[in-house]
């Protein structure tokens, strides 16, 4: 995981295991392997990241 501090926002960019296709107000994805988002909480985030 990459951490780049944008503003008060911290980029995330998660690499996954194997492609997977996630399902969306507009359908469903491509399968797609790496993800890019944004969180307020780090802390928070990878803690319900990592499922603790």
């Amino acid at each position: 995981m990459l951490y780049i501090v944008v503003g008060s926002q911290t980029s995330a960019d998660v690499r996954l295991r194997r492609p997977t296709t996630f399902v969306l107000p507009k359908g469903r994805t491509e399968p797609v392997d790496e993800l890019r988002l944004y969180a307020d909480d780090t802390d928070g985030f990878l803690s319900s990241a990592r499922g603790r």
